[in-house]
């Protein structure tokens, strides 16, 4: 096969499928918009559960059921009582680092003023605040703890950029339940800075949203999936005069018009970004063989002969913090305070949980 280096600045400026470059060529990886969405789903989980208790308590009183059942987890994510010091709600003895003990002021400084913010307690809990809300904010604060301690470890911080985004993310959602309010975003804004619960979510948030941009940044190919573009026809004939034309300086997306008989032809060979394995074995081959910026060809699959060329990668950060931090809280050894509930695996199931 041939491979020929073609300039990257030329790689940004294809107008076909991705005006003006705006698919973030100029890295060699690129962070997925998803993340945002990604992170904006979690937000809605998060406030979500306010307004759900009983559907709430009925899953964590199965889940405990489950679990007392199977015994799976360990002693202290089976149900089973588990001993922590008085002064303390949860510990959390992770793999890599040392211990991280939450205190009961860390819980009651925000689970007390929630439940005598009454405006908030009206608006998203029907009037009155669930029993189980300590194992709820505690779940949350373990999750938080648990993101704070996987970022640290791959030498990430938290940006004010995340915490803006997430501050947008939390009151947007906020706002959006406001549904009786006429002036939602402004309401919103006075119960951001009226209910500390609020505020905390949005440190959650932030949390992962830097675990996200974290993983983007420091990405190398072998974490993210290629994004291509192909010229594709019919003979080896065809495939090296296009090769010849581009080794004369012509942009790739212009000989993929005018030359692919693929339907990818139209944007200008552009095939977007995916796994090798999403592609026949001839031609995964040759996008694992290729550099980024160098065009790989000709060579031939049942589809016809190639051109193709790996334009960089992209990585869905929110995806891989979150298959982290379920790995990370998986490891590890998490005692609760049975007077708050206990660590199934994933959440805290409060004693009240199916009563």
């Amino acid at each position: 096969m041939t491979r020929l280096a073609v300039d990257r600045a030329r790689l940004g400026r294809s107008q076909i499928g991705d005006a003006a470059g705006s698919r973030r060529r100029e890295g060699l990886v690129r962070g997925t918009v998803r993340r945002g969405w990604a992170l904006a789903t979690i937000a809605v989980l998060l406030l979500g559960a306010c307004s759900d208790d009983a559907g709430r308590a009925a899953d964590q009183g199965a889940a405990r059921e489950a679990s007392d059942e199977t015994g799976d987890g360990g002693a202290a994510q089976s149900g089973a009582p588990s001993v922590v010091p008085e002064n303390i709600a949860a510990r959390i003895e992770f793999d890599d680092g040392p211990p991280i003990e939450i205190d009961h002021s860390d819980l009651d400084v925000i689970v007390e003023p929630t439940v005598a913010a009454q405006e908030f307690v009206d608006a998203f809990y029907l009037g009155s605040a669930p029993a189980d809300l300590p194992a709820v904010v505690l779940t949350q604060l373990i999750a938080a703890r648990s993101a704070e301690a996987e970022l640290a470890s791959r030498g990430g911080s938290v940006l004010p950029s995340d915490r803006a985004e997430a501050e947008q993310i939390v009151v947007v959602e906020l706002a959006q339940r406001l549904t009786g309010s006429p002036e939602p975003l402004e309401d919103a804004r006075r119960i951001w800075d009226d209910v500390i619960y609020i505020r905390f979510l949005a440190e959650l948030v932030t949390a992962q949203i830097a675990l996200a941009r974290h993983l983007e940044d420091s990405a190398g190919p072998a974490d993210g999936d290629p994004c291509l573009r192909q010229i594709v026809v019919e003979t080896e004939r065809a495939a090296r005069a296009a090769l010849a034309e581009l080794q004369s300086g012509a942009e790739f997306f212009v000989v993929a018009i005018e030359r692919s008989i693929g339907s990818s032809a139209a944007r200008g060979g552009d095939l977007g970004c995916a796994p090798p394995d999403a592609f026949v074995a001839e031609f995964a081959t040759a996008v694992i063989d290729a550099e980024v910026g160098e065009v790989v060809g000709p060579f031939e699959t049942p589809f016809g002969w190639h051109l193709i060329v790996v334009e960089g990668y992209e990585v869905d950060g929110a995806r891989l913090a979150t298959v982290l931090l379920e790995g990370r809280q998986q490891r590890a050894t998490i005692t609760v305070d049975e007077r708050i509930g206990t660590w199934n695996g994933t959440e805290v199931v409060s004693p009240s949980a199916g009563d």
